[in-house]
């Protein structure tokens, strides 16, 4: 489900005579197999908060379109590895968008050009939770004078460690014995971020790739 104090569009009105008018999220809820999120009309009471479910999206709800000439980070795999790229968004669609891809160190790359679904929000591509500069031209850490993340850049390091809450291990873990190890694919993938509290897809990828090194290794070191 879309992330806490994200924007998206809630329906007013009936099926064929309402219109979309601007909500944003107030409330995220996973339970288990179980998700859900509330969210409120923009500039109304709670009284307009309404539960909103993800087999409903386009029809009850919809996520925004992100601008073109805005940035986002996209899943991309260079030499066998699978991480987030900073990219610009180039043109819209209906129900999707395309981008060009920058180089890890923050510059656009104009041959690497990819189209993603806004419906896989948080599997495939993600929001920034900041613009970069347009000056900008490396995707790295930054400091201020105080030792805290500086605010006129993007850090990736956040995104570097992945600690599961003890519910979300859980579900992992399942997951991991149900499948004997085997990762996840899109779909799968879609379903596990409904359901997890607090990850992204390439976290979960990777610590299903590393979990079955793991159990490779203990069963290569018990034989």
């Amino acid at each position: 489900p879309p992330r806490l104090g994200q924007s998206v569009q809630l329906k007013v009105g009936g099926d064929s005579s309402g219109t979309w008018k601007a909500g944003k999220v107030v409330d995220v809820v996973v339970n288990g197999r179980f998700a859900y999120f509330s969210a409120r009309l923009v500039g109304e009471g709670p009284k307009t908060v309404r539960k909103c479910l993800r087999r409903y999206e386009n029809m009850e709800w919809k996520r925004i379109l992100p601008k073109k000439g805005s940035y986002v980070e996209v899943e991309v795999e260079d030499s066998g590895d699978v991480e987030w790229r900073l990219a610009m968004v180039t043109a819209i669609q209906q129900s999707a968008f395309d981008v060009v891809v920058c180089f890890p160190d923050g510059t656009l790359d104009n041959d690497f050009v990819e189209k993603f679904p806004l419906r896989l929000e948080g599997v495939e591509w993600r929001r920034l939770s900041q613009q970069p500069l347009r000056e900008t031209k490396k995707l790295q850490p930054a400091s201020n004078q105080e030792g805290e993340p500086g605010e006129k850049n993007i850090s990736l390091a956040k995104y570097k460690h992945f600690k599961p809450t003890e519910a979300d291990l859980k579900i992992l873990q399942d997951e991991f014995e149900a499948r004997d190890g085997k990762a996840p694919n899109r779909e799968e993938l879609e379903e596990l971020l409904e359901r997890m509290a607090d990850a992204t897809a390439i976290q979960i990828k990777r610590w299903f790739t590393n979990r079955l090194q793991r159990l490779k290794k203990s069963r290569s070191s018990t034989s």
